[in-house]
This record gives C-alpha cells, sequence and structure tokens, in this order.
C-alpha cells in the first residue's frame, strides 16, 4: 500500500446521472453488489470501490445511492467521507435529489470536491454548456462554488485522464488535513454486518480516526462489549494496520451477528460514553428545493438526528429564540429517543420528522450537556467560544465557568483535543495547580483563594454550629461549603490551604485556632458553672434539661461538659439524666452507713426510711438506692436494705 494518507470519496447526485458507471470506469468494480440493484439499474445499497491515482494517492470510495427514497442511506455513507464527487448527467442537469446532497455534504462540513459532468456522449455541445452554466449558478454561494469541473464520459473514456489529474490534485489538498486524524484514536462506525463460515462476524466501515491491527481490543459502544479483532482486511486484502480514512472490514471475536447492527460505533475501550443530550450549533436550512417548504423551525420539534451510521429520532430545543427561520443558525439542544456515539466538532444531519427531508445541520459543541433551556453567560461565551474553533477562547471559558477543579485530560475528553495542548495551556499563573495523587487539577487562581476564604469560614461557623466539638473531619467541611468536587480532589485541595496559620489539622480533623480557644474557654465557663450549681443542689439536683433550659446552654455542649466532669471523677451519673456531685454522693454514703449500723438480712430498713434518711422525693431515692447496691454498700431484701 501507499505510504500517502488514505483517502474517502463519497458521490453525491441525482439517481440516473451514472454514479456507479462512472465509479466502475475510475475502479474496475461494480459497486452494486446487490442483486436487486443490478435488476433495476440504481444503488440501494452502499457500494464501495478503491481509486489509486497515477501519484500514489488511495481513495476508498463510497458509492451512495442517489434515488430519493434511500436518502438516509446516503447520509450514512456521507457522513465518513473526506471530499465528494459531485455528479451530475450532461443531459440532466441540476436534479432535485443533487440538491438535497449539497445540502448534506454542506452541513457535514465537507468542503473539498470534484464536479464530474456526466454522459457527455449522450449530449451536443451547446447543451453540455447551458448545463454547465447550470451547475456553476447552482453551485454558486456552496463550499464547491470554486470546485473544478471535469467532463467524462464512463462509455467513451472522454475526461477519464482529466478527472484521474483532478484526484491528485484534490488528493494532496486532503492529505494534509488528514494527519490528525491518525493520531486520535480509533473511532469506525458500522455499516454493514455478516458472517462468513469459519470465522464469524464480519463488520465494515470507514475508519474515521486511529488505527487498527489484528489482536487489537475495541469497544462496541451500544452492545457495550469489548471486543478483539482477529483479522483486518483493506479493500479485500489482509493487512497488519488500518488507519483512517481505510474502508475496512474486521472479524471481530466475543460478539454475535446478532448483537451488533449498522449504526454501532467501534472505538477504543473507554473512549465515550453513548449520550442522548448535548448541545448544537444548528444551521436550519430551507428543504423547499426539495419537497419541503420554507416554515420556520419551532422550537421542540421532532426530527430525525444522522450521526455516522446512525439515525435516531430527537427533539431539538434552540436556546435563542421559539422559531427559526431557513438560513439562520443558533445554538441548541438536542435531546434523542436512542443514544448517539459523540464527539465534540462531529458533525449531523437534521431531517424533518415527516415528511423525511434534510432540513439543515449540526456542529457539536457539547457532548452530554446538562439539561437546560436557558444559557447563562459563561455558557454562552463558551459555546460561542466552541462554535468559533478557538481552542485557547474555549479552554479559557471553561475554566471560567467550571467552579471544581479539574484535570488537562478531562478537558481533553470533554472537548475532543490533545491533552498535551491542553495542559499546556493550563500552565500558566492565571490558574492554581493542586497535585492529587498521580493528577494534577487546575482552578482558576482567583476561585483558589476564594476556596480559601470560604474553607475557613466554613470552620469557624461549624465551631459556632457545634460548640460541643473541638475539631472537624474534612467530610464535616465538604458538606458545610456544600462542595460537590469528588471526597479525594476536596482533600487534596484543603490540604493546600491548611498551610494558613489560623488552622490546625491534626490526625485528619481540622479546627480554627481562635474558634477553638473560644470553644475551649466557653466549655470551662460552663464546667465551671454547672458544677457549682450541682454542689449546691446537693442530691436534689436538676435534669440535663432542666439545666440546659434554666442557664441557656446548647443541650449537645452541655452533655460534652457533664461527660467530662464524669469522666474525672467530680460527677456521679445516675440513669442518664441525674448528676450528683462527687461530695454530694460521699455525705449520701456516710449517711446511710450510719441508719443502717447493725442492720442485717433479717433486720432491714424500707426505703421510705432510708428517703427520709437521704432527705430527698422518691424521683431521687430510689436511683440513689440503686446506685449503693450497685456499689456494694446497701443490699436490697424484700422491701428493705441492709449494710453490707
Amino acid at each position: 500500500m501507499s505510504n500517502l494518507q488514505p483517502i474517502i470519496l463519497g458521490t453525491a447526485g441525482h439517481i440516473d446521472h451514472g454514479k456507479s458507471t462512472l465509479i466502475k470506469a475510475l475502479t474496475g468494480v461494480d459497486p452494486d453488489r446487490l442483486a436487486e440493484e443490478k435488476k433495476r439499474g440504481i444503488t440501494i445499497e452502499l457500494g464501495f470501490g478503491e481509486i489509486v491515482t497515477p501519484s500514489g494517492h488511495h481513495f476508498g470510495v463510497v458509492d451512495v445511492p442517489g434515488h430519493e427514497k434511500f436518502v438516509r442511506h446516503m447520509v450514512a455513507g456521507a457522513t465518513g467521507i473526506d471530499a465528494a464527487l459531485i455528479i451530475i448527467a450532461a443531459d440532466d442537469g441540476v436534479m432535485v435529489q443533487t440538491r438535497e446532497h449539497l445540502t448534506i455534504l454542506e452541513m457535514l462540513g465537507i468542503t473539498k470536491a470534484l464536479v464530474v459532468l456526466t454522459k457527455i456522449d449522450k449530449s451536443d455541445p451547446e447543451l453540455i454548456e447551458l448545463v454547465k452554466a447550470d451547475v456553476s449558478a447552482s453551485l454558486a454561494g456552496t463550499p464547491f462554488g470554486d470546485a473544478p469541473l471535469i467532463a467524462v464520459s464512463s462509455v467513451t473514456g472522454q475526461g477519464i485522464d482529466e478527472l484521474f489529474a483532478a484526484l491528485d490534485m484534490l488528493g494532496d489538498e486532503v492529505a494534509q488535513s488528514k494527519k490528525q486524524a491518525k493520531k486520535a484514536p480509533l473511532r469506525l462506525p458500522i455499516d454493514r454486518v455478516f458472517t462468513i463460515g469459519g470465522a464469524g462476524t464480519v463488520i465494515t466501515g470507514t475508519l474515521w480516526e486511529g488505527e487498527v491491527r489484528p489482536s487489537d481490543e475495541v469497544e462496541a459502544v451500544f452492545a457495550a462489549k469489548t471486543l478483539r479483532v482477529r483479522s483486518v482486511e483493506v479493500h479485500g486484502q489482509s493487512v497488519e494496520k488500518a488507519q483512517a480514512g481505510n474502508r475496512v472490514a474486521l472479524n471481530l471475536a466475543g460478539i454475535s451477528k446478532d448483537e451488533v447492527e449498522r449504526g454501532e460505533m467501534l472505538t477504543a475501550p473507554g473512549l465515550l460514553e453513548p449520550t442522548t443530550r448535548f448541545n448544537i450549533m444548528f444551521d436550519y436550512r430551507s428543504s423547499a428545493d426539495f419537497g419541503g417548504s420554507n416554515k420556520p423551525f419551532k422550537s421542540g420539534s421532532r426530527v430525525h438526528i444522522h450521526h455516522s451510521t446512525r439515525d435516531v429520532v430527537a427533539q431539538i430545543f434552540l436556546f435563542d429564540s421559539k422559531a427559526l427561520n431557513p438560513g439562520q443558525k443558533v445554538f441548541a439542544q438536542v435531546r434523542t429517543e436512542e443514544p448517539l456515539a459523540l464527539l465534540a466538532r462531529d458533525r449531523l444531519i437534521v431531517r424533518s420528522f415527516s415528511p423525511a427531508l434534510t432540513i439543515g445541520g449540526g456542529e457539536v459543541l457539547q457532548v452530554a450537556a446538562a439539561k437546560r433551556l436557558k444559557l447563562s453567560e459563561h455558557d454562552r461565551t463558551l459555546l460561542e467560544a466552541l462554535a468559533g474553533h478557538s481552542q485557547e477562547d474555549s479552554i479559557a471559558a471553561f475554566m471560567q465557568a467550571t467552579t471544581m477543579p479539574v484535570t488537562s485530560g478531562f478537558i481533553a475528553r470533554t472537548y475532543n483535543w490533545q491533552r498535551s495542548e491542553v495542559a499546556s495551556f493550563l500552565n500558566k499563573p492565571l490558574y492554581h495547580r493542586i497535585k492529587v495523587k498521580d493528577e494534577t487539577y487546575f482552578i482558576e487562581a482567583s476561585k483558589h483563594a476564594a476556596f480559601a476564604e470560604q474553607f475557613e469560614a466554613s470552620v469557624k461557623l461549624l465551631h459556632a454550629a457545634k460548640p460541643q466539638q473541638q475539631s472537624f473531619s474534612l467530610a464535616e467541611i465538604r458538606d458545610a461549603m456544600h462542595n460537590l468536587c469528588e471526597d479525594f480532589v476536596f482533600e487534596g485541595w484543603s490540604r493546600q490551604v491548611l498551610e494558613n496559620d489560623a488552622l490546625t489539622f491534626s490526625e485528619g480533623r481540622v479546627s480554627h485556632k481562635t474558634s477553638a480557644a473560644a470553644s475551649a474557654q466557653q466549655e470551662e465557663e460552663i464546667s465551671s458553672r454547672v458544677l457549682n450549681r450541682l454542689r449546691r443542689e446537693g442530691l436534689s439536683v436538676s435534669s440535663l434539661d432542666e439545666l440546659a433550659q434554666s442557664e441557656s446552654f446548647d443541650v449537645k455542649l452541655l452533655q460534652k461538659v457533664l461527660n467530662k466532669l464524669v469522666d474525672s471523677g467530680k460527677l456521679v451519673r445516675l440513669e442518664t439524666k441525674f448528676y450528683f456531685s462527687a461530695e454530694a454522693i460521699a455525705a449520701a454514703r456516710k449517711s446511710l452507713e450510719n441508719a443502717l449500723v447493725g442492720t442485717s438480712p433479717q433486720d432491714t430498713r424500707s426505703a421510705a426510711d432510708l428517703r427520709t434518711v437521704l432527705g430527698v422525693s422518691r424521683k431521687y431515692a430510689i436511683p440513689l438506692l440503686e446506685y449503693f447496691d450497685a456499689q456494694g454498700v446497701t443490699r436490697r431484701e424484700g422491701d428493705g436494705r441492709y449494710l453490707v
């Protein structure tokens, strides 16, 4: 095979304008492969062949149907092409389907083309000149207005050499723009699936991007299966590598014919997730030239979306208006009924729901977009930058819109750019770097400063809201900040702001020095007040709730203080709600021991007698007596007690 970059060339034009005959003259292969096609003399399915020019350019040719009933097949073939052969019969001129095909090519962003006037052997010179003028007028204002026009006869061979020379020049132009596609990860839309005895499942398609080799692992996106490539063929020949621009056949292991169909997308594993919602620049066109109308497009209308070899029903919601006139472009959100496998800057065709006519197209700007009908100022700025194809402006707009640290890899995957280029742009003083494990995250420096301020403020607020706590976990702080970035990213980001002298970080917990000191002082004051009060109250103490209410203490903070006083031995807790001073408990014990001297199991004193000894109501007497039973000071016998 040639070392030159392979190129996919698609045909476009009306039925019976000689597309298949011309391709056979250029390739030596009849692209009409179905018996029905040969019988009816029209192309129904996609046909394929290969043109090799004198200078060595390899063109994989996709011969698409020209009949209006098969426009959806034409779109399936056209979405993968690099350049077009716009074929017009000299005895007919520009026809209905020619115009729709031209719209489709333009919507797909195809700008390179050759215009071929066929059947000149059936037309007189005067008519040929009239048709040429008609063609020039029809192409004026389109991307193909300056495309070379070559008149040929596939029967006599007239003009074929001139066409080969034009293809050589076209190959030189297209090859330059194809270099990037070779570096990108694999993407291969499937247009045919069949089985071969002894080999298994075989798929064919146009390799959009990347390379594929035998033994490679690939992912069937919609089937959600990882597959192994058994063998690779390009135009019927086994190869060790196929690259972007090749028409390929892959023998796949790991999937049956019933599990994969036309419209499936093969990619490098993990490259993308199918989506049902994305934002585009919608280019609405009139379909009046091919049986449609000039009526405005209403936001929310149902349409057919064609992307690669897949056709799904969707709704298009306009961001800027309720309706759109032909010839206008606007940002819009597409919501599909079935998923698509998209990357940013992919092109798609929009056809009306019924009747199915081409009404425009779109360029994908954002994949997996948030559901919305209105754009914020930041959103609009970002979409405008993406639509303008300025990578630097787009990255800057994205960083202005995001409130969370992101990696260069995330931005590169989201917007289909090279990671190295994104990283190079982000390595500027404008952006703050956060190292998390083996990744570097970026955030605008001003947002990092705001995060640091919010972090400190949140810790102080937590101290105020939870005075019973001296410190807080990072998870508590994250929740208080309503920060939605992943835990491990928040932790890495937080560690940078914990260098703040006002904060203390120990054993995974954070405290604010000023607030923590104030909290400790508050605890000390509460502890002193509570202890003095309980000492004064003796054995008729206030309950936890009564203490909190009468002293206006926070219940949780009071509980914390009481627990510490119990742990220190200054208080004794009974029944979880009564706290007695150690001095009051010691005095009560002495009183009971004096009152019970000489008692025995046969000579006990009643609870009522002991309640009088203690000088308390039943509410306190029973818990106190049960406490001294548990301590081994007294023992209960029936309704009485005696000294142990």
